[in-house]
C-alpha cells in the first residue's frame, strides 16, 4: 500500500498547483434571488477586487468542481449520435466552469485551439475546451475542434469545442 501511495505521488495530475490558492466566496444573501445580470456584476466586482490585491499574479473564478477536490458532473450529447431526448441517454463528464486565465493559473498546456477570452460571455455562443482523454474517447477519428456538444440542463444549448488541452 505504501509503494502504491508513493507511486501515486509521482503521477502528473495535468496541472501545477504550486503557489495556487483556492477558497470559496459567498455572495450576500440579498443576491439569492437577484437577476443573473446582478449576480454577474457582483462576481465581476469580486474578480476585479481580488485581481488588484498585491502579489496576485493570475486569477480565475470557477464554478463547481476543483481538480482533486470535488466533482461536478455534466451530461452531454454529441452530434455524432442523434440528440439525446433524456439525460438517461446522454453521456457524462467532469465539468469545470472557469474564467479565461484558468489555464495560466493552473499551468495547464493548451495543445490546440484557443482558450476562453472575455468575449466568451453570457451574450456569446457557448464554448468548451476538452482534454485529450475526452477527445480520444468521444471523437476518436475526427478533429474535435469545431464540433458541438449538447449540454444538459442548459435549455438544449450547444457548445462549440474551441480547444484541446492536456490532461
Amino acid at each position: 500500500m505504501i509503494r502504491t501511495l508513493s507511486r501515486l505521488w509521482d503521477v502528473n495530475p495535468g496541472f501545477n498547483a504550486r503557489n495556487v490558492l483556492t477558497f470559496s466566496v459567498s455572495l450576500p444573501p440579498s443576491l439569492m434571488n437577484a437577476p443573473p445580470d446582478a449576480i454577474r456584476a457582483a462576481l465581476r466586482h469580486v474578480h476585479s477586487t481580488l485581481g488588484a490585491t498585491p502579489g496576485v499574479q493570475g486569477l480565475s473564478l470557477s464554478w463547481g468542481a476543483l481538480p482533486m477536490e470535488s466533482e461536478t458532473i455534466r451530461y452531454f450529447g454529441s452530434p455524432a449520435n442523434p440528440k439525446p431526448t433524456t439525460e438517461n441517454d446522454m453521456k457524462w463528464t467532469l465539468s469545470y466552469v472557469v474564467e479565461p486565465d484558468y489555464l495560466n493559473v493552473m499551468q495547464i498546456p493548451l495543445k490546440r485551439g484557443r482558450f476562453f477570452t472575455p468575449n466568451d460571455n453570457e451574450h456569446a455562443t457557448a464554448v468548451a475546451v476538452i482534454d485529450d482523454v475526452f477527445a480520444r474517447t468521444y471523437f476518436p477519428h475526427t478533429d474535435p475542434i469545431g464540433q458541438r456538444l449538447y449540454l444538459a440542463n442548459f435549455d438544449s444549448q450547444q457548445a462549440e469545442i474551441i480547444a484541446l488541452s492536456a490532461t
